[in-house]
């Protein structure tokens, strides 16, 4: 599935191009015209009726129950829980255009090759928190056959953002590191590449940031 061509994949452009416009339109906030009590003017923008069923089809309807939890962050006010479902919605609306099942492989798939393709710090968290969720529940063979391709997609977001002013991706990119690496078979732990990765894990162990550290100790 996933590879790592010059260009950009179809996959890759179709998720980026769906979540551009989710943020820019569909998903544009505006205030309600007659808000029916206090309590819901105070509570601020509301989604208009077409905006929030574009933007539910593939977050609400999400079948896959590893992305459960986070169906529940729309009613959060966080920005960083609104561009999680945001990146959510998009890349499932992608795997239902390709015919997919919303299956774990094809999240990891699809979720691999739009996290080389986000540009903002917020998007790159959030592809990388769903990243997190989903290693845990992808098969080991799959995880054993791209370990190559993934370890090094990983690696190069954690050489970029190690000096970010932002931790957030950074955070759960080790995360997803250390998931790999857990799922690998014995034989490749003999490959010097291995040891390559798990010594570059390492050595966030003493990172000034207790959330960094922690997520390179698991």
């Amino acid at each position: 599935f996933f590879s790592r061509p010059s260009g950009k994949s179809d996959l890759t452009v179709d998720a980026v191009k769906l979540h551009n416009e989710l943020q820019s339109g569909s998903m544009r906030v505006g205030k309600s015209e007659a808000p029916e009590t206090a309590m819901e003017e105070e509570e601020g923008p509301a989604l208009t009726e077409k905006s929030s069923g574009t933007f539910m089809s593939g977050l609400s309807d999400c079948t896959n129950v590893t992305f459960s939890k986070v169906q529940r962050f729309w009613e959060s006010n966080s920005a960083a829980h609104k561009e999680i479902c945001a990146v959510l919605a998009a890349v499932t609306e992608v795997i239902r255009s390709q015919g997919g099942k919303e299956t774990e492989t094809e999240y990891f798939a699809a979720l691999m090759t739009t996290v080389e393709a986000v540009e903002s710090p917020e998007s790159l968290a959030a592809v990388s928190y769903l990243l997190n969720l989903v290693l845990k529940r992808v098969p080991s063979p799959v995880l054993i056959k791209k370990f190559s391709d993934t370890s090094k997609a990983f690696m190069d977001i954690m050489a970029a953002q190690t000096n970010s002013g932002s931790t957030s991706a950074l955070r759960w990119v080790l995360s997803c590191l250390a998931t790999l690496l857990r799922k690998q078979d014995l034989e490749a732990w003999s490959y010097p590449v291995t040891l390559q990765v798990y010594q570059g894990l390492l050595s966030f162990t003493v990172h000034p940031k207790p959330k960094i550290r922690k997520a390179a100790q698991h």
